[in-house]
């Protein structure tokens, strides 16, 4: 979780990204949904920031999923 922390800074953005969008994905099937969907909502931003937008629309199409589910 260290390397998830906002303050974990020195990875590269692709790799911080791609950490938090799997994290968002272990984490929704955990049914940890609330966590899931800040993780899911730093990796939008990340993604974001890239200007990746297939990631985005991939990140979002899950993170929709876990808002249907948890409400």
């Amino acid at each position: 979780d260290a390397f998830l922390a906002d303050g974990a800074d020195d990875a590269p953005p692709e790799l911080r990204a791609g950490a938090l969008y799997g994290a968002m994905i272990v984490t929704w099937r955990a049914g940890a949904y609330a966590v899931a969907r800040d993780y899911g909502e730093r990796a939008l931003a990340t993604y974001r920031a890239l200007g990746d937008r297939r990631e985005s629309a991939r990140t979002l199409r899950v993170l929709a999923n876990i808002v249907l589910i948890a409400g």
